[in-house]
């Protein structure tokens, strides 16, 4: 994980090109610096959790997992933001990812925005498929 300001100006450089003389690049690089933040955050958060519940093996699904939560909560709003939220914790669960970690990622990356925190009942577990 690159340092924050590492990465603003690293996107400072790139504007510098002729493709962008006629972009507002001051506009631009505020808002690559308020979406570098929260990423920085999600990062350290996901990097915590993970540590924390002993996850060494497909670290970066639940990166990808925080990263999706993110997205849609620039999005999407109200009910159709929770629907996609489920969606989404639904599909990374169906991929082995562990429950109580992507509820608690789920918990913990969605505080920022004030959105309600998931509990166990509000994604149960659907019924295996028989074949």
């Amino acid at each position: 994980m690159k340092p924050y300001k590492e990465r603003i100006k690293k996107y400072e450089r790139k504007l510098k090109s002729d493709i962008f003389k006629n972009y507002p690049k001051e506009e631009m690089v505020e808002k690559y610096s308020r979406f570098s933040k929260d990423i920085i955050k999600i990062e350290e958060l996901v990097k915590e959790i993970l540590d924390r519940n002993n996850i060494n093996n497909g670290q970066i699904f639940y990166y990808a997992f925080a990263y999706e939560l993110y997205k849609l909560t620039k999005k999407y709003k109200s009910e159709i933001l929770k629907k996609e939220i489920k969606i989404s914790y639904k599909k990374w669960l169906a991929r082995g990812l562990k429950r109580k970690v992507l509820l608690e990622l789920k918990n913990k990356v969605l505080e920022g925005y004030c959105l309600p925190q998931a509990s166990p009942e509000a994604f149960p577990l659907p019924p295996p498929n028989r074949y």
